[in-house]
């Protein structure tokens, strides 16, 4: 819920893509006119099944369609009854960053994922061995250079502030406060 919060709080209302698919389905918002949410939802069925079968069992399973279906939800669901909070590109960076951080950790925290770039990079991983945060890299870099070519440069480098405000948080609540445990 905090996801989608942050994305019609702060990010689709300003262009701001984040990776992943929500970023596409956000992209085919502004060329297409299609609800975010449902495409997000759309998109993450077959990588949902895929998932399944061969990169994380049914427990998983069921965890990220909860966590997929309550962010999508959201998205379509919020958007109409909630006002663009600022156009200031630092505000929403940041508050755009800190809810989706939040919204992520605290569901990978509880064994799901919010889809999408989470499960390829996890069936790149299975099929291939190819380390999770490089797949996610570049998932994220495919994303924002179809969003640079969308919407210009500087939302794109806007989104990747969003980006690394976001994995900061993830790591915060994955982590915890205390600097010895980062550090271990």
């Amino acid at each position: 819920i905090l996801v989608g919060a942050a994305a019609d709080l702060f990010l689709i209302p300003n262009k701001l893509v984040p990776a992943g698919l929500t970023g596409i389905s956000t992209m085919l918002h502004y060329l297409l006119g299609t609800p975010v949410g449902l495409m997000t939802f759309l998109l993450n069925v077959p990588l949902f099944l895929a998932g399944i079968k061969w990169a994380g069992g049914l427990r998983w399973g069921l965890r990220t369609i909860v966590g997929v279906a309550a962010m999508s939800a959201t998205i379509d669901l919020l958007a109409p009854y909630v006002p663009q909070l600022t156009d200031d590109p630092l505000l929403y960076t940041l508050y755009g960053g800190l809810l989706d951080g939040l919204g992520v950790g605290l569901v990978f925290r509880a064994g799901g994922t919010t889809g999408g770039a989470d499960i390829i990079a996890r069936l790149a991983h299975h099929f291939w061995g190819i380390k999770l945060g490089h797949t996610l890299l570049a998932m994220a870099v495919l994303v924002l250079g179809l969003a640079a070519l969308i919407f210009g440069v500087q939302p794109a480098l806007y989104a990747l502030l969003v980006a690394y405000v976001s994995s900061r948080v993830v790591d915060l609540v994955q982590e915890g406060l205390a600097q010895s445990r980062a550090a271990l």
